[in-house]
């Protein structure tokens, strides 16, 4: 990535339906010096079911139909950034090894401040 960024917005969803609460995965922030930040997503919290359930902390961004559900829903996770002022290295994402099993559809980052 090498950029830096104000927040981070993911776009997901899982599914097996994992507990409420129950850790998913965690996304792990890479920094260009070095240090890292990790976002643990839960169930019902950051992420919520593909084949619905609330999630506290996230939106629903994309609502659809498959031929078994309708409606199946990803959803938007907005995570800001507790050092916006540095460069972001990469992103990694670690599953729970659960019940839930993550999918990540999109990340983008934003960022406020230009410097130009």
């Amino acid at each position: 990535m090498n950029t830096e960024a104000d927040r981070l917005y993911f776009l997901h969803t899982c599914g097996w339906d994992p507990a409420p609460g129950e850790r998913v995965l965690s996304y792990f922030v890479r920094y260009t010096d070095g240090s890292s930040s990790e976002i643990p997503i839960r169930n019902g919290n950051e992420i919520g079911s593909w084949w619905g359930g609330p999630a506290n902390n996230a939106r629903i961004a994309v609502e659809s139909s498959n031929a078994v559900r309708n409606p199946i829903w990803l959803f938007c996770f907005r995570w800001k950034n507790p050092h916006p002022e540095k460069p972001i290295r990469s992103l990694d994402m670690v599953s729970a090894n659960g019940p839930g099993v993550p999918a990540i559809v999109a990340v983008t980052a934003e960022t406020r401040n230009s410097k130009n």
